[in-house]
């Protein structure tokens, strides 16, 4: 089961200078991911619980965007 990923970048002083100017000090972008994949043998669709799951919904996959910018 892959629960939860983060990537994280932060763009440097000299990037920052050279397109926006020196306007922002720093720049972070960061994604995650949640619910990604599950890797097991059972087939329904709620591996985390087991047995019988009818009527039950699966966890959605989400992916999440963000930005931390410093002025």
């Amino acid at each position: 089961m892959l629960r939860e990923v983060s990537l994280s970048y932060s763009l440097t002083n000299g990037v920052l200078g050279s397109w926006l100017h020196n306007k922002i000090k720093g720049l972070r972008l960061t994604l995650t991911g949640s619910n990604l994949m599950y890797i097991t043998g059972y087939s329904g669709v709620f591996p985390e619980v087991g047995g019988i799951d009818n009527g039950r919904y699966p966890l959605p996959r989400r992916l999440t965007f963000g930005a931390q910018i410093t002025l």
